[in-house]
């Protein structure tokens, strides 16, 4: 059952990659959410690592590179500051935005 989640994670992953990827990429300020996304998977790669390996040593050292890529607080302060950049708000009424790439961007920023 484990390895059927992980698989969904891995598939989830690598399809919100490519759309990001094919969405922001060089495009705009907005390719960094690939690349914190990257950075966002590799703590949960490193932790199932943890659980499979079975050598001390091994488990340790993924430990703490896992450490390393678990604070997402880094990359929450970036996409923060790249949230403002999208803004959202019509500057007539100062309410949201109802145009359809707006939501489309805040629904890829919601899912990385």
């Amino acid at each position: 059952m484990i390895q059927k989640q992980m698989y969904f994670i891995r598939g989830y992953y690598i399809l919100l990659l490519l759309v990001l990827y094919l969405s922001f990429y060089e495009k705009s300020v907005f390719y960094l959410f690939f690349t914190n996304t990257i950075l966002a998977y590799i703590s949960i790669e490193l932790a199932r690592w943890v659980k499979v390996s079975s050598s001390k040593l091994v488990s340790l050292v993924l430990i703490l590179f896992w450490l390393l890529f678990f604070p997402n607080n880094f990359y929450l302060f970036t996409d923060l500051f790249h949230l403002s950049l999208l803004s959202p708000y019509d500057p007539f009424t100062m309410m949201i935005s109802m145009k359809m790439e707006i939501w489309y961007k805040l629904l890829l920023y919601k899912l990385s």
